[in-house]
């Protein structure tokens, strides 16, 4: 229940942060990277559990969920913003240069 918790509020979090921080549009690829990521986290959780996955190979797997979860995160509002400034058709190159940090609004 607890898991089930988290995800709703992770969810929910980053909704409001899309759409009021960086004025996209939200739609299904965010719940579907938000559950996949804790889907993940649980088999991680699982494995350590069982004694398959300790030390430095646990480690290198939480690194490397929370790697796939921001990148995941950021090209998703990079890529609605590339759509929003009509340059998000296949085999286009998007915004220009700039697309990822205009997606950001420059803040990053």
């Amino acid at each position: 229940m607890k898991r089930i918790f988290g995800v709703v509020v992770t969810y929910l979090l980053l909704l409001v942060i899309t759409k009021y921080a960086f004025h996209r549009i939200v739609t299904s690829e965010l719940l579907l990277i938000v559950v996949w990521t804790m889907l993940e986290a649980a088999v991680v959780n699982w494995l350590n559990a069982g004694g398959y996955l300790t030390g430095f190979r646990l480690v290198v797997m939480v690194i490397v969920l929370i790697l796939a979860f921001v990148i995941s995160t950021i090209l998703y509002v990079a890529y609605y913003e590339c759509l929003l400034c009509g340059n998000g058709s296949a085999g286009d190159r998007g915004c220009g240069d700039d697309h990822v940090g205009r997606a950001f609004g420059n803040k990053i």
